[in-house]
């Protein structure tokens, strides 16, 4: 999704989680936004080019090309875990909140985007991929 969208949803919760979170629902905001940082990491790896510019404009036209098994960290469901088990001990609800909310939009976009594959697990990705070189 783009990032765009994230940031308009992300500041709505955050308005609206103020009343209740005070300075803490900043970190829907954080996390709704930041979690995207993982693309940067994914192309960056791949492609060895860190210019952010590359990175996004690679993820806008995704649509047109044909991409397999990506691995975004911080998208997969073994990060979730850690998230939700670190706001059980801290005061770091309002991060699942944002979490959520980013996977929400992310995963409504995706049955539109046959082409666009995401791992959802880290340790499903390396028994899938440890497989492809032989």
């Amino acid at each position: 999704m783009d990032i765009s969208k994230h940031l308009i949803i992300c500041i709505i919760l955050t308005i609206l989680l103020f009343p209740s979170y005070s300075y803490s629902s900043f970190l829907v905001f954080l996390l709704g936004l930041l979690i995207d940082i993982d693309h940067y990491l994914w192309y960056s790896i791949k492609y060895k080019d860190f210019n952010p510019k590359s990175t996004y404009f690679f993820h806008k036209k995704r649509l047109k090309l044909k991409t397999v098994d990506r691995l975004h960290i911080f998208h997969t469901s073994e990060f979730w875990l850690i998230i939700l088990i670190l706001s059980l001990n801290y005061y770091i609800f309002p991060l699942v909140i944002g979490l959520v909310f980013h996977l929400i939009m992310d995963f409504s976009e995706m049955p539109l985007n046959s082409k666009n594959l995401r791992s959802t697990s880290f340790i499903f990705w390396i028994y899938k991929n440890s497989f492809r070189n032989l």
